[in-house]
């Protein structure tokens, strides 16, 4: 049975740092472009990300893409810094800045973690776990129509029958959690759309209540525990989460990108002071 809780900032900032195995941690994050006066100017926290990331945020001839992918992989970062205790600018991944690739973190030992990143117009959703493979995604309301509009490229015969016995309105409103929900159990599989998800069977019909379902992954079959919500703070996203069963416990928060910069300035600073008393004691 999956507890999940939300939690205000400073709670979720806190219970990040710990050393807890049956946890996951879920940040929903307001990554609207900044305005004026939001005291966060675009590109200030850039040099956090590695080479490679940097080369692929100047390909984008969008700006709004370019500020989506470079906001969210900051994020992703500077919620890793305070995982991991490592400054987010050291934190090494095995393929990064490579389109549609999971983030891997590089081996760091007693230090290991696994996390899933999902953007998609103003919200990025980010998900770590020290024990469990774990996926998340998270779409726009916006989008039911056009998930109901493809959905024979991803539910199975079943899912199709049950979808046929909704009214029009609950359909798309079910077509759009069920993709949600298979996009967030192929990431935790780790292997994307090199499975078909028409191979994933989920209960359409109670899409909201966390349920199990089971995936040939590459490494093996994987059972997984997966949920929906729109999250009441946030109700213009659908977010979903799948991991591991040993997970007993989802923290989640909801914050803006500014919020979770002003988090880790904090916490910089406190790491920077204890250092400083350490080296004068």
């Amino acid at each position: 049975m999956l507890d999940i809780e939300t939690q205000p900032l400073d709670a979720f900032w806190g219970s990040l740092g710990g050393p807890s195995n049956d946890e996951c941690h879920l940040a929903l994050v307001d990554i609207s472009r900044p305005t004026r006066h939001s005291g966060l100017a675009e590109g200030a926290w850039r040099d956090v990300l590695c080479g490679a990331e940097r080369t692929r945020l100047d390909a984008f001839k969008s700006a709004a893409a370019a500020w989506e992918y470079e906001a969210s992989h900051v994020a992703l970062r500077l919620i890793l810094e305070r995982c991991l205790k490592i400054p987010a600018s050291k934190i090494q991944f095995r393929r990064p800045g490579v389109p549609f690739q999971a983030p891997e973190l590089v081996d760091i030992g007693s230090h290991a973690i696994k996390a899933s990143l999902s953007h998609s117009g103003r919200f990025a959703a980010i998900a770590t776990s020290r024990s469990s493979a774990v996926g998340a995604d998270v779409e726009p309301l916006s989008r039911a129509k056009d998930a109901y509009e493809v959905v024979h490229m991803f539910l199975c015969d079943e899912e199709l029958a049950c979808l046929a016995e909704m009214s029009t309105g609950r359909r798309m409103a079910a077509a759009l959690r069920a993709w949600c929900m298979k996009e967030a159990v192929l990431k935790a599989a780790g292997a994307g759309f090199q499975i078909d998800p028409t191979t994933i069977w989920l209960n359409i019909k109670h899409p909201g209540v966390p349920q199990l379902t089971s995936i040939k992954a590459p490494a093996g079959d994987l059972a997984l525990s997966v949920c929906s919500a729109v999250v009441p703070t946030r109700p213009e996203a659908l977010v979903a989460l799948a991991v591991e069963p040993t997970i007993r416990s989802i923290q989640v928060s909801c914050l803006s990108l500014e919020e979770l910069v002003a988090a880790a300035s904090l916490t910089r600073t406190c790491w920077q002071d204890r250092r400083s008393a350490r080296e004068q004691g």
